[in-house]
């Protein structure tokens, strides 16, 4: 399950009409949120996996001739570092308890999907360029200033862009009705 199908689930668990009760919005709440930790730390080890792949495979070429491949492979490791880090992050950015009083737990719900939001808006930086300028960087020192080379910039960018657009098509479609849907239970819990 990915984080647009945590988010699309947080969403679809919405009752017939909407919750009445302190009790019955605080169960709702803990429960959605339950579900996006879950898929949040599911994201995380699945980034990390692939890290880990992404470090077997490109290590080895911190060792070759050429200096643009030594760089390229270089870039990526400090991508996997910073990709990791930003994940971390986010996901530590605030804990909340179960024992927390209403109003502080949709706050800090909400909280934590503006720092999902937050991380989604700024991926181009940390989690798309590193690998994407790494790579094309990699195939330059190794291939040359060939069609080739051309070709994989070429790739490189669209695939950059599908995940930029993937990555904003989740905050637009997903976490940002799932923050506003906190916001009016907060405003509706104050009132």
């Amino acid at each position: 399950m990915t984080l647009d199908d945590a988010v699309s689930c947080w969403q679809s668990q919405k009752s017939a009409d909407s919750p009445g009760s302190d009790s019955d919005i605080l169960a709702l709440v803990r429960q959605r949120s339950q579900l996006f930790d879950a898929n949040i730390r599911k994201r995380a080890w699945r980034a990390i996996g692939a890290m880990i792949f992404v470090l077997v495979v490109v290590a080895p070429a911190l060792f070759l001739q050429s200096w643009t491949t030594r760089a390229g492979a270089l870039i990526i490791l400090c991508g996997c570092g910073l990709i990791y880090w930003k994940l971390r992050s986010a996901r530590r950015s605030l804990p909340v308890s179960v024992a927390m009083p209403l109003v502080e737990l949709l706050k800090a719900e909400r909280a934590k999907i503006d720092a999902q939001i937050t991380l989604l808006e700024s991926v181009l930086w940390w989690y798309i360029a590193p690998p994407a300028i790494g790579a094309v960087l990699i195939v330059a020192g190794s291939a040359g200033a060939t069609w080739f080379t051309l070709g994989y910039l070429v790739f490189a960018v669209a695939v950059a862009l599908a995940i930029y657009a993937a990555n904003r098509r989740a905050v637009r479609h997903h976490l940002q009705p799932a923050r506003d849907e906190l916001s009016a239970l907060l405003q509706q819990t104050l009132e």
